[in-house]
Order: structure tokens, then C-alpha cells, then sequence
């Protein structure tokens, strides 16, 4: 079934700011009504709060409305109407008028019935309001241009799984929307700020910092680093709007004609605001060219100051246009008059492969050569293990690697295997080919000798890569004259394949 798009004026703002007593108490009522992540996926029968985005309605009915989480999924999630005697058996009065008076609900037009005005979730441990993306009135998808997006969609959950958490002093997030990713930076950050450049997300993400009494966060409106003028920072993160648009209906969406003008000027604009050591994070749509791959059109928007730093871009998922335009117009989200000329468009721009990724610009601490490198990202790939490669990718830059590698005790991948092929020879299976595979944190596939995957069976994270060639030249597994330069490239080649690692990396 096809969901109707109408685009609109924008509506009022529905959320209004009470006393900090009141953002207390409303905090209070969603925490002691159970309506967390880990209760509403529970409820709603997902797996992460991240696949919510797709859900029309939740799986209760309103027989089934058990309790007061119930009710608070059922008007902020199932986005539904509900009688206000049902909601009464588990909200009291006061609570009702309480989310009433912040504007989180509304009497509906007819009879004895209550809706939410907005959205509003638990993402991670805060709470987050944004707008109604449907229409009450006839089911149709609201379309206003300032419309504040949930950061329910898978990407989004990418975005804040690839975010460090350590501590910080300065931390920015642009193209903020509701500030999610700001406000969750609040518990590590000593000041954490969200910009948008509309004027309603910045409301709502004033609303959301009230509502998780963040006094560590400001929110801001402006055109990205524009309203941060002078500061610098330990750590920027952007999940800008990033679909190809001629012209722009929805500012939260559209990312020009080619999906990445924002992403162009968040790259080429953060080199005023990273300090040395900061960091930069882009979760966004970028695409492979002909004879340009993301990775270098990433170091080129950096523009005359590429020489300065590191790029690294982790792949989640890849599409053809014709393949990602296809899926828009079988879900009726895109209409073939609006398709035809932004592909035609995307072809002549040697677009080969459309990538959801996310983007690491880091300027080093200290004076040295930069790395670029390019990774796909596992199912597990998260912040932790995006770090540990990005200290990898350095580290293989020091002068003395290879007397650091002879010394370092490597440690075996957990999550690696080891594939063999035999062929049949002389009445007998004998291995004939090997190969080394990763799929998390990063995935990976790579031919190697007998040598190789026994010089991985003794990688136990105890002994040193040389005491392990040595122990392997006594046995007979590699010859006596294996040059070490040779064996400490294959060690570093296994490195930055992900299926050894060091402590301390």
C-alpha cells in the first residue's frame, strides 16, 4: 500500500517549557512507568529501539493495555488515539494533566479521546520528543520542511553506536535535530552543544534537555559551526540530511542534488574546530566515482588542509542507485517522476555505488605522516572497535614498527576463521587453499599460506610476534633464513586486517 506524502505549512509548535519541578516530576513518570529501551522493544517485539521507525502500530490492542508503560507507548509510539477512562486506569489525573500542560497531549477533535502531539522514546538512557510523522487526520506522511525527525532508523542507531563515550572537554553536534547525540555526550562531556539550522529543532531539543534535566548542553540555531565561532573541539559529530534532492522539500532529508553538499561543507569546515587530537564523525550517504573512491573524495573536501589529517571511512551498507531509487518507489516513498532525473542526474556524476558509512577525520596530536583507510563495518562494529583501528592505522606509521612488532604480543581475532579447500591427491584430502575471514568488528577476507594460519594458532596475546617466528623456525613450520622485515609486513598486513590484535591498541 502506497503512503500518501502531502506537504504542508508547518504546524505550531506543540511543547511547551513549564518549571524544572515539572520536568521532574514528567522524567519521574516515564522512568517509574517502566517506559524504557529495553521495555518498550520488549513491548513493541523488536530487537532495537532503532527499528521502531517502520512501525505503523505497536502489537497491543487497547484490551491489552496492561499497565501505565502500555498507555505511554500506545499515544507516543502506536500513534493512536486513546479514551481517557482507558489511559485513567493507569495514569492518574494529575499525571494526565501534567502531559497535557507540557503539550505532550491533546483532546482529540471528537468524543472522550486523548493523542499525543508528538513523538517521545527512550533512546539509550534519554528521552527524546520529535514531530508526528503522519498525519492524524488521513494517514498520510507529514511533510512540512522543518519537521523534527525521530532518530529511530537503523542509521541513526549507527551514528550514535559509532560515537566514542570517554570523557571529553568540548563536544558539538551539527545538524542536531533533537540532539540526541548531544544529550547522550552530556553524561561524559563538560559542555556538549547541538546546532540546527531550524529554528524548531532547536526548540525541541531545548524541550529534551529539559525533559533529561541536562544542565551540561546547550542547544543552538545556525547554519553548522556558525553559532560556535572561536571554540574549538575534542569532538564533532554530524548525521546531516544526505539524499540526492534537486530541490530541497525537506531540510532534515535533503542533501542537494548529489545527497552530499552538507556533508561536504561539515568536512571542509571542521578543520577550524579540531583541535589537535579532536575528532570528527559523519554518518552519512557518500558514493564511490569512477576512478574516486569515498575515501579520497573524503581527504579532497578536506580541501588545502588535507595534509593534516587522518581519514578513515567505515562502510556499513552499499547500494547501486538504480537498486536504492527502486526500493523508493516500491515503498510508494518516491514517485518515478521524482526518480527518472535524479538518477539520470547521479550517471552523469559517475555515481557507482551509493554508501551509508561513517566518516573519521582526526587531527593528530602530535606532528606526523597521515593515514587513509577504508574498512567494512561488521554487524558489532561499534565505537570501540572503530577506535582501536584508527590507533592501529597510526601506530603503522611509526619509523620503528618493525622492532615495535617483533616486541608486541599479537592476540588471535576471536571472532576470525580459517577456511581451507582440499583437493583429493594420491587417494587422500590435501589442503590446497587457505583463507583468513573477519566479519566483526570489521569484514574482511584474505588468501594465506599453511605458515600464516599456524603463526595465528600461537597468537595467544603472551608471547611476542619474534619469539613466536622463532619458535616456529626451531620446529621446522618456516625456514631458518625468513627474513624478519618480511615476517614483520605480514604481522602488520594481519593487523590491519583485523585478525590479530595488541593490547594497548
Amino acid at each position: 500500500m502506497t503512503v500518501e506524502r502531502k506537504n504542508q505549512e508547518s504546524p505550531p509548535i506543540p511543547l511547551r517549557f513549564g518549571p524544572r519541578s515539572q520536568f521532574d516530576s514528567l522524567r519521574n513518570l516515564l522512568m517509574s512507568s517502566g517506559y524504557t529501551s529495553e521495555s518498550v522493544c520488549g513491548r513493541m517485539g523488536v530487537s532495537s529501539i532503532f527499528e521502531l521507525e517502520t512501525l505503523r502500530e505497536g502489537p497491543m490492542t487497547v484490551e491489552g493495555i496492561e499497565n501505565a508503560g502500555d498507555v505511554l507507548i500506545w499515544l507516543f509510539l502506536g500513534r493512536e488515539r486513546l479514551d481517557r477512562e482507558v489511559a485513567g486506569r493507569f495514569l492518574s489525573e494529575s499525571d494526565l494533566e501534567m502531559l497535557g500542560s507540557t503539550g505532550l497531549i491533546e483532546a482529540a477533535p471528537s468524543g472522550n479521546d486523548i493523542q499525543s502531539t508528538v513523538l517521545l522514546y527512550p533512546v539509550e538512557s534519554v528521552y527524546i520528543v520529535s514531530d508526528l510523522p503522519i498525519n492524524r487526520s488521513d494517514g498520510s506522511i507529514a511533510s512540512f520542511p522543518d519537521a523534527v525527525y525521530p532518530p529511530l532508523m537503523a542509521s541513526a542507531g549507527w551514528y550514535l553506536a559509532m560515537m566514542p563515550r570517554t570523557p571529553c572537554e568540548n563536544f558539538l553536534e551539527v545538524c542536531g535535530g533533537t540532539g540526541v547525540a548531544a544529550l547522550l555526550a552530556s553524561n561524559f562531556a563538560d559542555r556538549s552543544y547541538s546546532v540546527d539550522i531550524t529554528k524548531r529543532s532547536t526548540v525541541f531539543a531545548e524541550f529534551n534537555a529539559a525533559l533529561n534535566g541536562t544542565p551540561r548542553f546547550r542547544a543552538l540555531q545556525g547554519d553548522l559551526y556558525d553559532p560556535m565561532s572561536g571554540e574549538t573541539f575534542d569532538r564533532i559529530v554530524a548525521h546531516p540530511p544526505y539524499m540526492p534532492a534537486t530541490q530541497e522539500s525537506q531540510i532534515f532529508r535533503d542533501g542537494g542534488p548529489d545527497g552530499e553538499e552538507i556533508t561536504r561543507r561539515i568536512l571542509r569546515e571542521s578543520i577550524d574546530y579540531l583541535r589537535p587530537g579532536g575528532q570528527l564523525f559523519v554518518t552519512a550517504i557518500l558514493s564511490d566515482r569512477r576512478g574516486a573512491p569515498v575515501e579520497a573524495r573524503v581527504r579532497e573536501m578536506l580541501g588545502s588542509a588535507e595534509d593534516e589529517f587522518d581519514v578513515a571511512v567505515a562502510t556499513i551498507k552499499g547500494l547501486h542507485p538504480i537498486v536504492h531509487y527502486g526500493g523508493e518507489l516500491w515503498k510508494g516513498t518516491a514517485s518515478a517522476a521524482e526518480v527518472e532525473p535524479q538518477l539520470a542526474h547521479l550517471r552523469t556524476l559517475g555515481i557507482e555505488r551509493m554508501l551509508l558509512c561513517t566518516v573519521v577525520v582526526q587531527r593528530p596530536p602530535e606532528s606526523r605522516s597521515v593515514f587513509t583507510a577504508r574498512r567494512e563495518a561488521g554487524t558489532q562494529c561499534d565505537a570501540s572497535a572503530l577506535q582501536q583501528w584508527l590507533k592501529w592505522e597510526a601506530k603503522a606509521l611509526d619509523s620503528d614498527l618493525d622492532s615495535w612488532l617483533a616486541a608486541a604480543a599479537p592476540r588471535f581475532a576471536a571472532d576470525s576463521e580459517l577456511l581451507v579447500v582440499h583437493r583429493m591427491e594420491s587417494e587422500s584430502w590435501q589442503p590446497s587453499a587457505l583463507w583468513l575471514k573477519a566479519e566483526n568488528p570489521f569484514e574482511n577476507q584474505v588468501g594465506c599460506g599453511t605458515w600464516v594460519a599456524e603463526f595465528l594458532r600461537r597468537c595467544d596475546g603472551k608471547r611476542s610476534a619474534m619469539s613466536i617466528l622463532d619458535s616456529m623456525k626451531e620446529d621446522g613450520t618456516v625456514p631458518m633464513v625468513t627474513p624478519v622485515g618480511e615476517f614483520t609486513e605480514m604481522v602488520s598486513g594481519l593487523a590491519t586486517g583485523g585478525y590479530v590484535q595488541f593490547e594497548g591498541l
